[in-house]
């Protein structure tokens, strides 16, 4: 220890004035916030609610928390909220896995499995050096055919998660075949109209995420509304749908301008392997 760094305490006894030999994790102090969040939840809910939902509240708060900050990895999370639930039996078994039971979660693992699918055999690759060979002339251009591509494949695909994932890894190799670095604003700018514009613009077509079905559920439900898909696509799409796709471009060309790199000739070397592919 220097000089500069000690000094004398009235006793006599030495002390540094660095950094704490003690110092308690920022992991420590999330688990401790939680944990209290969940006690107050658990009170608040025993005061002013039904004494049933007090481990439901702090359940459901301490699962939030440890989400939200990442204290453990989400899967473990989600694990011990089931395995937490089944032993409490705070609710039967039907209403906790109910979610299971729904349409909706199979189509978004559906798509789960068709990304890492596509990523696990380098289709996403092969798909990319074909559209290559399209006249992607301008980085404007090469937003507006993604765009495009992802609003045709929300007509086919009925989750927009599933379709995030089928078209992310396509657009991520697309990118490192026109030459964009990693960090480019223009490999962010396809990146981002590919999220964009898988979801935004497929909320005009009906049965094209959950969130639409959801509401068609409802409305025939509780009000008897019955929407047809041809009438519901004629009043949205035109304006919240291609309206928004030209939207998306614009703000995308706005706020991560580029250029489009030199383009390659594939035609004189068809066999060269991708940049995308693993070694």
């Amino acid at each position: 220890m220097s000089k500069k760094a000690q000094h004398a305490s009235p006793s006599g006894i030495g002390f540094s004035l660095g950094k704490p030999r003690l110092a308690i994790p920022a992991t420590v102090w999330k688990l401790l916030v939680i944990l209290m969040l969940g006690l107050l939840a658990w009170i608040g809910a025993e005061r002013y609610l039904a004494p049933d939902l007090a481990a439901v509240a702090a359940l459901a708060v301490v699962c939030l928390g440890f989400w939200a900050s990442a204290v453990m990895p989400e899967y473990w999370t989600a694990l011990a909220f089931f395995l937490v639930s089944m032993i409490t039996q705070i609710a039967p078994p039907e209403t906790v896995f109910s979610g299971f039971e729904t349409s909706t979660f199979w189509l978004l693992f559906a798509g789960l499995v068709l990304g890492a699918a596509i990523k696990f055999t380098e289709l996403d690759a092969q798909v990319a050096r074909l559209l290559m060979r399209l006249p992607f002339r301008s980085y404007g251009g090469t937003l507006a055919g993604i765009v495009a591509a992802s609003v045709v494949l929300a007509f086919l695909v009925p989750s927009s998660i599933g379709r995030i994932m089928i078209l992310l890894p396509v657009v991520s190799a697309l990118a490192a075949e026109l030459g964009f670095e990693t960090r480019s604003n223009g490999r962010t700018g396809l990146l981002v109209a590919a999220c964009f514009a898988t979801f935004a613009p497929a909320f005009t077509i009906l049965p094209a995420n959950a969130p639409n079905m959801i509401l068609v559920g409802m409305s025939e439900a509780q009000y008897g509304l019955r929407f047809s898909y041809f009438d519901y696509l004629l009043l949205h799409f035109p304006v919240l749908g291609l309206v928004k796709s030209g939207v998306i471009v614009a703000l995308v060309l706005l706020f991560f301008p580029d250029r489009m790199p030199a383009r390659r000739d594939l035609a004189s070397a068809p066999d060269t392997p991708s940049p995308c592919r693993r070694s």
